[in-house]
């Protein structure tokens, strides 16, 4: 008499999809954990270019009002409708050299950038 053993139908497909779907879960949870932080990364970028861009509008300004009176010092904010720029115009110790501190805020992103400004020779000369 000959006696088959019944071979386990099924095992092999279920710790397959077992495995897979495992697999698919930890995928998933990575991209999701990546995604988020791209997202945020992305946002501080954006917060601190637009506030950099803030403070150089200051430096503008401040260019702009030096031009129009070459003994101005002093400080102005500017307020735009999603955040500010600070400036501080103050003399050098060096004749004709002007001081300029700015600061850009944006998003609780504060940017700080100080400048020369040489008012000896036209056109001024902007250095750091």
């Amino acid at each position: 008499m000959i006696f088959f053993k019944a071979k386990p139908k099924g095992n092999v497909s279920l710790t397959l999809v077992i495995v897979f779907t495992a697999v698919l879960i930890s995928m998933g949870i990575t991209l999701i954990l990546t995604t988020v932080d791209y997202t945020f990364n992305s946002k501080v970028f954006n917060s601190n270019t637009v506030s950099k861009a803030k403070a150089r509008s200051c430096i503008e300004d401040a260019i702009s009002r030096i031009k129009a009176n070459t003994s101005f010092t002093g400080s102005f904010t500017i307020t735009f409708s999603d955040g500010n720029c600070t400036a501080n115009v103050s003399n050098s110790p060096s004749p004709g050299i002007k001081n300029i501190s700015v600061t850009g805020n944006y998003d609780s992103i504060t940017y700080t950038e100080t400048k020369k400004l040489d008012t000896n020779q036209l056109p001024f000369i902007l250095s750091n």
